[in-house]
């Protein structure tokens, strides 16, 4: 999971991947303006197949609320399942 969101991240934000960690912000990475905002929502509920709420939405302001969210949705665990097969 997290390689795919850092990924998505690094495409939408145009930053190198590497740059995209637990860190990460809305409030220290410039290229995450509102538009970007509402790019990455959208990405990550199609990558990720989950469909977000309010509440949740409100919260994805860095990296590691999206990954506590995206877990809470059983992300990490579908990832290890399909390790798995």
């Amino acid at each position: 999971m997290n390689d795919r969101l850092r990924s998505i991240m690094s495409n939408l934000f145009g930053i190198p991947i590497e740059e995209i960690n637990e860190k990460i912000s809305i409030e220290n990475c410039d290229q995450w303006d509102s538009f970007q905002q509402m790019s990455l929502l959208l990405a990550i509920e199609e990558d990720f197949g989950v469909n977000l709420n309010d509440n949740e939405v409100i919260k994805m302001t860095n990296y590691k609320s999206i990954v506590s969210i995206l877990e809470s949705h059983g992300i990490q665990w579908l990832k290890k399942l399909e390790q798995l097969f």
